[in-house]
């Protein structure tokens, strides 16, 4: 294997891992948020008819928002931590694109 492709593979793995692990982490945490807010528990299972359609929807906004920026913030310090050890950008991450 060329040594490209251990590192495009060693990022792949480095970004599922930061990802999932940082989705699950902002998932609980915004569940918590939720209970303190709202004094019961989060709307986790869209298919439970008691829930609420406000309720479900601001939960997927939530979710959906939260994990998404999380993830943005996870990979960002990921690629940082790279270019630190590595000594160069991750595998098809540019460093020199406009602000």
């Amino acid at each position: 294997m060329k040594d490209l492709d251990k590192k495009a593979v060693a990022w792949k793995i480095i970004t599922l891992v930061c990802g999932t692990a940082t989705g699950l982490a902002t998932d609980r945490v915004l569940a918590l948020v939720w209970e303190k807010s709202f004094s019961r528990e989060a709307p986790t299972n869209p298919a439970d008819r008691r829930t609420s359609w406000p309720a479900a929807l601001s939960w997927a906004v939530a979710t959906g928002v939260g994990v998404g920026v999380a993830r943005v913030v996870a990979n960002r310090s990921a690629a940082a931590v790279w270019e630190v050890a590595i000594n160069e950008a991750p595998p098809g991450v540019l460093t020199d694109s406009p602000a």
